[in-house]
């Protein structure tokens, strides 16, 4: 389901209607009116925005193919361009970065930035920006502002068309800026009961036995995720839902032998550890930092989010964060501390009690001898 926004970007008056997302997509690209060269994609995190920025640049690939062995050139090129690349240096020229994009990821020798703009300036390519938010995310106001203006060359080229990605926040943040007022926006909503079901029934029939036990079925999905609590809300995101996919069945395996239910803390720390596992696997290596650092790391950082009600930090203050915790060495230095600490303090109270003790004794000895002269 899509939601869409128009050119105003103002929430307040976007147009509401449901449809299919491909099928608008490629409305907007048979559009031969100038001024509707830019369209934004919005949605949150995981709803499936880069997902389907591959998806619609696989199927326009091979309809360009299908069209162009019967002599038909009337189908667009798709060019998918992750803007996370961009955000720590902006880019002083547009031909340079593209050249280079295309040699390293088209695999295109020679690449020729003169003529891929004839090919664009006479409709016969797609410039898909993917990811604007992790560009901003990480990347000063300055090299934001610069980088949109290089995307503006593109949308300025006669017949062109350029497919923006983003999370509504960081787009939304932005607004002031007037290249962005021109876009208008399609809004990514989240999976309805429906959908989900749909995703399940295609989905689990290509997943691997779990280790352990059998192939579980439709239904043993459907079930734990409509009765776990917040579970179903979660599964609204196709990231979580293949997060809950992947990480279900040896979950409820392990709490099953504990006598326990699943629930959300549960189910991310169980996908999050298998992550990490299948990371070491892939890369043969042990990585750099322990699986329990991490886990303390993303702790600090939830716990900052939560705080500073934010939605994302940079990788400067990742790293303060991650600065400000003891290493390995430093808790077993503070450990050390502590144990002097009690050693000293058990001492003093020691010392403190003897203290009391004579005082007591002094206390009795001098009512004696009062008690003696009065009489």
């Amino acid at each position: 389901m899509v939601t869409g926004v128009q050119s105003t970007i103002d929430i307040s008056e976007k147009t509401i209607w449901e449809g299919n997302l491909e099928e608008k997509v490629k409305s907007w690209l048979s559009d031969t009116n100038p001024a509707n060269s830019r369209l934004a994609l919005l949605g949150d995190y995981g709803s499936g925005k880069s997902s389907f920025c591959q998806h619609l640049a696989a199927n326009l690939a091979m309809d360009y193919l299908d069209a162009k062995e019967h002599g038909n050139y009337n189908h667009r090129i798709p060019l998918l361009i992750p803007l996370r690349i961009f955000a720590k240096n902006p880019i002083d020229e547009l031909e340079s970065y593209l050249v280079a994009y295309l040699k390293k990821y088209c695999k295109v020798d020679n690449a020729d930035y003169h003529a891929l703009m004839k090919m664009a300036e006479s409709g016969m390519l797609l410039f898909i920006l993917d990811g604007f938010d992790e560009m901003a995310s990480r990347a000063t106001i300055d090299t934001i502002e610069q980088n949109i203006e290089l995307f503006e060359i593109l949308t300025k080229l006669p017949k062109n068309k350029v497919l923006l990605t983003t999370r509504s926040e960081y787009f939304m943040n932005l607004k002031e800026q007037k290249n962005l007022q021109a876009y208008p926006c399609l809004y990514l909503n989240p999976f309805d009961y429906a959908q989900i079901d749909r995703y399940l029934h295609i989905r689990v029939p290509l997943l691997e036995e779990s280790e352990g036990q059998g192939k579980k079925e439709f239904w043993f999905y459907k079930n734990k995720i409509t009765k776990t609590h917040d579970l179903l809300d979660l599964a609204s995101r196709p990231v979580f839902l293949e997060m809950i996919v992947k990480t279900l069945p040896e979950l409820v395996l392990e709490l099953t032998k504990k006598s326990e239910k699943v629930n959300l803390p549960s189910l991310y720390q169980r996908y999050l550890e298998g992550e990490l596992k299948r990371q070491r696997l892939k890369k043969r290596i042990d990585l750099l930092i322990k699986p329990e650092k991490r886990f303390e790391i993303m702790e600090e950082i939830a716990l900052e989010l939560y705080l500073t009600n934010s939605s994302a930090l940079s990788s400067n203050q990742i790293r303060k964060l991650s600065g400000k915790m003891p290493t390995g060495e430093q808790l077993a230095q503070r450990d050390d501390l502590i144990q002097q600490q009690q050693v000293v303090l058990a001492e003093q109270k020691a010392l403190l009690q003897q203290h009391d003790e004579r005082m007591s004794r002094l206390s009795q000895q001098l009512q004696a001898l009062q008690n003696r002269l009065s009489g």
